[in-house]
Parts: C-alpha cells; structure tokens; sequence
C-alpha cells in the first residue's frame, strides 16, 4: 500500500462513480484543485484506491474494494486524523461489494439533485430592494459566516479565489446570505447556503443558492447539495430552488474523538440552515 503521487492522481479517476455521494468532492481532489491523498495497492499499476479530501477526512472507495485493502487503507490513514467513509446507503449496499469495517458512528446524509429549473426560474428571483449580489472577493470571504469551512476545504483563499465559486447577497455593507461552490470536477458541482441570523426566514438563502446554480449551470456543472438527513430545513430550501431528487447515504466515522464531536457538527448544521431563525 502506497501514497500516490499528486502528478498521478488521475490514474484512478476511472476507478470511481461519475455521480456518486460527494462525487464533486473525489473528483476536485483527483484533479488538483483541492488537497488531499490517494492511497493505492501498486503506484505503477494499481487496481484499488482510497481517497481522502482534506475536508473533515471525507474518503472514498473505489470500485472494486478489497476488504483487506479497505481495512488496512483506514488504519494507515487513522495516523493522520479521522476518517469519514463515504458509503451507499443500505438500500444499495450490494453496488459497494464489501462490508465497510465496523465504525465507531454511522451518520445518514443525503444527497439532493436533479435540477429542474421549471421549480424556480431565474426571472421569478427578484433581488430585494435596497440590496445586490455580488462575487465572493477578497474582502468579503474573512466575513462570511462559513469562512473557516471554505479555509477547512481549499486550504487557502487564494485556491477558493481560484478554483471555486461564491455569491453573496449584500445590504449596504452587511452580508446577508452566502453560497458556495468549492468541490466540483466529472461534470458535477457541490453548493452550500447559509444566511446569517440576523436575516433568516426572508427567502434570502433561495435567493443566493438559485443565482449560484444558475453561475454552476453556465459553467456547465450539474449541481447538487448534501446534509445530514436531519436537517429538514436544507432539505426543504434545496427543494425550492429545484434540487428535487433526494439519494441517501451513509458516512462511516472512524477515529473521531468522540460522538459528540459530529453530533455538534450536525447541530451547527441545522442552526445554519438558511431558513431557520
């Protein structure tokens, strides 16, 4: 088992789904526009491969997956943090091929897709009076509420400024919702919304999220959104800007300190939503 070289990333794209769970996450890491590692069973020819974002040790199997292979691939990279596996839900467990080792917590998530715009046309979204959209910059991105989940998956501003893709809706100088694009790569591109507490409940993260898909679109990307499956009220504002089709999955955690350090993480989630108060 070997560190791939980043110059050979590539070499594996082929071994995962186009469309999976997080698919835009696995395939940004494999090309290069945001950090991560990819372990192998031979560098010069391999056959299977774990990848892992730096993002919250998200990694993903490829197809096929030695259990032996999966095993030692999470204890070796156990050594640098934990590890979150990515994995169908139970409903299409058989499509994985091989039990995941036994976790020490299984969260549910979901994926919501399928974009329809006929749900929301741009010309029915009015930016409200008083206010505009702008692109995230240099100055706005310290501000944002999800400033340090941007730092946390790029790395840096400048690789965000670069490779990725954020909206804000602004009054006078106060930002009042945000969206992202951060992960994208195979035709597929990952958004998130949140709107700041002061402004909930004014349709101001549907807003942003549907210019935001529409900037996605132009480019030529597939949009999708995930959460963890208890929070309805992203699921709810995902609906309204024309991500219909929900596909459920499970992220296996190993080596966490403790539960309650995700549980908090889903809480902060929830609280974050954009239509909540």
């Amino acid at each position: 088992m070997v560190l791939l070289p980043p110059s050979h990333f590539t070499d594996v794209e082929g071994m995962f789904p186009e469309d999976g769970p997080n698919a835009a996450m696995l395939h940004a890491t494999l090309e290069g526009r945001v950090p991560g590692r990819v372990l192998v069973d031979d560098a010069q020819r391999p056959s299977c491969a774990l990848v892992q974002a730096d993002y919250y040790g998200f990694t993903f199997p490829s197809r096929p997956m030695p259990p032996s292979f999966l095993k030692e691939g999470i204890e070796r990279l156990l050594e640098d943090g934990p590890v979150l596996l990515v994995w169908p839900s139970e409903s299409d467990v058989p499509a994985a091929s091989v039990d995941p080792p036994v976790a020490g917590l299984t969260l549910e998530r979901v994926m919501l897709r399928g974009f329809d715009v006929s749900s929301m046309p741009l010309h029915g979204v009015q930016v409200p009076e008083g206010c505009m959209l702008s692109p995230m910059d240099s100055g706005l991105v310290p501000r944002c509420v999800w400033h340090d989940q941007l730092m946390r998956a790029m790395g840096s501003i400048d690789r965000f400024l670069t490779y990725g893709l954020g909206v804000c809706l602004l009054r006078d100088d106060t930002i009042l919702s945000e969206a992202y694009m951060c992960f994208w790569g195979s035709g597929v591109a990952e958004i998130g919304v949140v709107t700041h507490p002061d402004h909930r409940r004014q349709g101001f993260g549907v807003l942003t999220a549907r210019h935001l898909i529409e900037l996605c679109e132009e480019r030529g990307l597939d949009v999708y959104t995930t959460c963890y499956a208890a929070n309805e009220p992203l699921r709810r504002v995902a609906v309204q800007v024309g991500l219909t089709e929900e596909v459920p999955y499970l992220l296996h955690v190993y080596g966490a300190a403790s539960a309650e350090d995700f549980e908090t993480i889903i809480a902060s989630e929830k609280s974050q939503s954009p239509d909540r108060a």
